[in-house]
């Protein structure tokens, strides 16, 4: 599952605005989401919600801030469902892309601490009660064992259409194909790649129509396939904060898979949490090394026999 949070400011008092005494509202009320939680941070108290069941949602606003009050700004962090890995000795699936405004910025080799700035989130007093439509994408399905070395497929994208603009993040790369020398596929973070084959890009969409095209910041590319001629180490898929690893060895001996790329960590809920990361490239035969999942919620990699696992 993709996780998508929203977090603001909220209080239990309000502060006088002037103008006779006119009250101004200093705090957001709001509901939603499949967990909510509260904490407090240099004297402030902070809201999230958490949205972990796939398919549409609603953030419901119910009352707004007031204008110029830095608190009426409303965090957000969102991230794709991750892709699946091949199902043979082959790439590791990407992770779904991570956008998001906190301080920590989105994934991705440009936005290291930089926030997504891209929409604003300062909502309008006196619009409440809005509806702010939001979509939870869903993991692709690893595949079963030995099933002829198809490429995994890719995640689907999430997003949250704030009245200022719609924020998607892309789903993650499926792992590139042993059988068919296929690559890694491109998403939010790209797909690994079987053997002698390149990982797939990240901050790529994977929407049919426009398959390829660039995407803002959001995750890294997957890993390389084996270089050699008779290896079968798959690489591995890439994270939010880092690439996939390249897979390495020359022969079916010494085949060495490439490690999912690590996630990023974010502190939207209060505490700094590592999200999105990649998953680990398959090896063959069983007792080569496979890669290991990328810190952030990427499966490992496994040998002959195993399915294929998506990034997180």
């Amino acid at each position: 599952m993709a996780p998508l949070f929203t977090g603001y400011f909220f209080g239990f008092g309000k502060n006088p605005a002037g103008g006779a005494g006119a009250p101004g509202v200093n705090y957001y009320e709001a509901s939603g989401g499949d967990t909510t939680a509260t904490y407090s941070s240099g004297g402030k108290k902070y809201k999230y919600h958490k949205y972990t069941s796939t398919g549409s949602g609603n953030f419901v606003i119910s009352q707004m801030a007031t204008p110029g009050d830095s608190r009426e700004d409303i965090d957000w962090l969102i991230i794709g469902g991750g892709g699946a890995g091949g199902s043979q000795h082959t790439g590791g699936g990407g992770a779904g892309g991570m956008r998001s405004n906190f301080d920590e910025g989105p994934g991705g080799p440009g936005g290291p601490t930089s926030p997504d700035n891209s929409v604003t989130t300062d909502m309008t007093p006196g619009t409440a009660p809005m509806t702010v439509p939001l979509s939870v994408g869903a993991g692709a399905n690893s595949l079963a064992a030995n099933q002829g070395g198809p490429a995994g497929s890719p995640g689907s994208d999430s997003q949250i259409a704030w009245p200022s603009g719609t924020i998607v993040s892309e789903g993650g790369g499926g792992g590139g194909s042993w059988i068919n020398y296929a690559t890694g596929g491109d998403g939010g973070s790209g797909g690994g790649s079987g053997y002698a084959q390149s990982g797939g890009e990240g901050n790529k969409d994977t929407s049919p129509l426009h398959s390829g095209s660039s995407k803002p910041e959001q995750g890294w590319d997957g890993g390389n396939g084996s270089p050699g001629p008779t290896a079968h180490g798959g690489g591995g898929g890439g994270g939010a904060g880092a690439a996939g690893g390249n897979a390495g060895g020359s022969t079916n001996g010494n085949s060495e898979a490439g490690a999912g790329g690590v996630g990023k960590q974010n502190q939207i809920t209060g505490s700094g949490v590592q999200y999105a990361g990649g998953g680990g490239g398959g090896a063959f035969p069983a007792n080569n090394q496979y890669g290991a999942g990328g810190a952030g919620g990427g499966g490992n990699g496994g040998g002959q026999g195993t399915p294929g696992l998506q990034g997180g």
